[in-house]
């Protein structure tokens, strides 16, 4: 999706979960059908994993991309989302990409939008606020 030319939105689920090491996480399911953060910088799909699945997870929960009930950890962070679509805004690549998060639960509110915040400030000090070519970071589609 991000170098399609007629993609202007990627929409999003964000919830709480574990976030699992992409890496082995693929060596254990190299069959698997899920997205990894590999396919999510060149095809936007989101990335996620059943709590079965083996692979290294983090101790804490974070704000990851995944659908929620259904599926409670992943290999993709909202963070390294908010990021891949942002740098690819930034790139002279493909057009620009909005981005729909769509909130599984309520309290993943208020940390969504503080990582968002966080990343939008450290882009716009990389770049002023736009990208080269005068590209905005995150356009309003």
């Amino acid at each position: 999706a991000l170098s399609a030319h007629d993609v202007h939105l990627i929409e999003a689920d964000v919830c709480f979960g574990r976030l699992l090491d992409s890496d082995a996480f693929r060596r254990q399911n190299s069959s698997a059908t899920i997205s990894s953060r590999a396919s999510v910088c060149s095809s936007m799909s989101v990335g996620s994993m059943p709590d079965a699945v083996g692979g290294r997870r983090s101790r804490r929960r974070r704000l990851i991309m995944a659908h929620y009930p259904t599926t409670r950890s992943s290999d993709l962070s909202l963070e390294d989302f908010l990021s891949t679509v942002m740098n690819h805004n930034a790139s002279s690549t493909g057009s620009p990409k909005g981005i729909k998060l769509d909130f599984k639960r309520l309290r993943c509110v208020a940390g969504s939008v503080l990582a968002l915040v966080r990343i939008f400030e450290q882009m716009c000090a990389q770049f002023g606020g736009i990208a080269p070519g005068g590209r905005p970071l995150l356009p309003v589609v």
